[in-house]
């Protein structure tokens, strides 16, 4: 994981463009950000905080997937409520799933919409794949 690209991804929470002012908003000393960009540091614990006091995703702000905020609708412009409903559901429902469960939900999809494994190569290729 990139420290620069949650950091990129901080400044965006807080519309700043600097990374002096990305530290004042999280109340740090101005040298804060560039001292985690030598070491390479994910703050952690400021992306916790962040998190929950502003509403932004912790999984975006970490690792740069799903929607920005919990806020954000989970389907944009989607004139059928169905795919709105299983995004809910899974986002959800994923904690109480067993791994092959998962895998087995995963292999049914595939089976019926052949469209699937496009989206999972494409996502692959883009670094955000966990096969």
């Amino acid at each position: 994981m990139d420290s620069s690209e949650v950091i990129e991804r901080l400044k965006q929470v807080f519309d700043v463009n600097k990374d002096s002012e990305l530290a004042e908003a999280l109340g740090k000393h101005r040298n804060f950000v560039y001292a985690l960009r030598q070491r390479d540091s994910v703050p952690y614990d400021e992306c916790a905080r962040v998190a929950h006091e502003t509403g932004a995703s912790l999984d975006w702000l970490i690792l740069g997937r799903g929607r920005k905020s919990l806020s954000e609708p989970a389907v944009e412009d989607s004139s059928d409520p169905r795919v709105g409903r299983l995004i809910e559901f899974f986002g959800a429902s994923t904690q109480s799933f067993q791994p092959d469960e998962i895998a087995w939900m995963e292999q049914q999809i595939r089976r019926a919409i052949p469209e699937y494994d496009d989206y999972l190569h494409k996502a692959q290729q883009e670094g955000a794949g966990d096969e």
